[in-house]
């Protein structure tokens, strides 16, 4: 059970809770878990390479015009990806414009894996000198 973005002090807007099982294909959390206000809760569920989730809980945010899914005593809801619950406001976009965005990201890792590698060999360089202006100076340090 995951329930976030509810308190603004105290417990830290976080509660993660693993499920116990009771029996029977019954699970229960090991504490309760917020469904009220401004908290948000799914129960999450990761096999192999899926991550689903279901709603338990999520208010509604007239900013993006999504009705509160209530949590009731009972209930039953399908899994959905935890993607498509945890970003409700995504609605769509250019594909361009977001693989324009990974591209840049892509392109800054790779700048910055390349400047470390610089950075490395620049310092194995210099190690190199040193050693070739003083041969003794390995020795020295293999002996002491």
């Amino acid at each position: 059970m995951l329930a976030w973005q509810g308190a603004n002090a105290g417990r830290g807007g976080l509660v993660l809770d693993p499920l116990r099982p009771l029996g029977g294909g019954v699970y229960r959390t090991t504490e309760p878990v917020p469904v009220y206000g401004k908290w948000k809760a799914i129960l999450r569920l990761a096999t192999g390479n899926s991550v689903q989730a279901v709603p338990i809980f999520l208010p509604a945010d007239p900013a993006i015009t999504a009705p509160e899914v209530p949590a009731h005593n009972r209930f039953t809801r399908s899994f959905a990806a935890d993607k498509s619950i945890l970003q409700r406001e995504f609605l769509g976009g250019s594909a361009v414009l977001l693989n324009g965005g990974y591209a840049v990201l892509g392109m800054l890792g790779a700048l910055w894996i390349a400047s470390l590698a610089w950075g490395l060999s620049r310092l194995n360089s210099a190690a190199g000198r040193r050693k070739a202006r003083d041969p003794g100076l390995g020795k020295a340090r293999a002996a002491a």
